[in-house]
């Protein structure tokens, strides 16, 4: 599908519910729990290789959302790390994400939380309140403030635009829609019941186990474009999956050498790294 153009759909919050291609035919969707962006449901009909979901924000292969200044965890709701311009932010708690009122507001920066239209919105919003001032406003904390969130989200708004193709949103499916984004450093997986990565799943029957990109060794997979990693000892594709067959994150892997698994296409392991870490769950074909 290299060279195929697909145009994102959202809604109130800025998260992606659909893709539609050039004929504007649905070709992959999102359903989150309307509250903290857990993903429900996702379906997809073509390769997109779209990292884009929950407020436009970047979903990686450990669950979690990559929001410029630090990663939210959508199953608890708030961010794995404090706040870095801490009380500037307006809020007492530094790992809260937009004051626990996700409806309403968001944080592309993963620093303030602002009314949608995210970016946009905060530059007005400041913009609006510093031509007025208020004379009680205590004076050096909220200029530094405004000079810190109002800079950063024009930086938002730049890079975001930066990571498209084209206008309106535009993605070009082959070309490279990784962000640099930093990863979290994986923990040191146990090797002790555990195959080397030589091992292919596709050789593999349900109920055995595989290395994983979560317990893989050091040169094991590598990360390629839109999020997937490809285990360089098989040739294999890997992507996250967002079905929980094993009541927990799981993985979906390429039927075939060099094949990128899909919703009917896959091989579906248990993620992480707990005692089940690697599992082969099922077979689709």
């Amino acid at each position: 599908m290299t060279g195929e153009r697909y145009y994102y759909h959202a809604d109130h919050q800025g998260s992606i519910t659909h893709l539609t291609n050039e004929d504007g035919n649905i070709v992959e969707t999102f359903t989150y729990d309307h509250a903290y962006g857990t993903i429900l449901e996702h379906n997809k009909e073509e390769e997109t290789y779209n990292p884009y979901c929950y407020t436009a924000r970047e979903y990686d292969s450990h669950d979690l959302y990559y929001y410029r200044a630090r990663y939210y965890d959508p199953t608890i709701g708030r961010f794995i790390s404090n706040d870095p311009i801490e009380f500037l932010a307006g809020d007492f708690n530094f790992y809260r994400y937009v004051g626990n009122d996700p409806v309403n507001f968001v944080d592309p920066s993963g620093l303030a939380a602002a009314a949608a239209p995210i970016a946009e919105g905060i530059l007005a919003w400041i913009a609006t309140d510093t031509a007025v001032p208020d004379p009680s406003d205590a004076a050096w904390p909220k200029w530094v403030a405004y000079a810190v969130v109002g800079g950063l989200a024009a930086w938002s708004i730049s890079s975001d635009e930066a990571d498209t193709t084209g206008d309106g949103g535009l993605i070009v499916a082959g070309s490279s829609t990784t962000t640099g984004a930093p990863m979290p450093p994986p923990e040191d997986p146990d090797d002790e019941d555990l195959p080397p990565a030589k091992k292919k799943a596709n050789s593999s029957k349900p109920g055995e186990k595989v290395r994983t990109p979560d317990t893989a060794k050091e040169g094991d997979f590598t990360k390629i474009r839109g999020g997937n990693y490809k285990n360089n000892k098989t040739g294999e594709i890997w992507s996250k999956s967002h079905t929980q067959h094993s009541g927990g994150s799981e993985w979906k892997v390429g039927l075939g050498k060099g094949k990128v698994p899909t919703s009917t296409k896959k091989i579906t392991v248990v993620a992480g790294r707990g005692k089940d870490a690697g599992k082969i769950i099922k077979v689709d074909k």
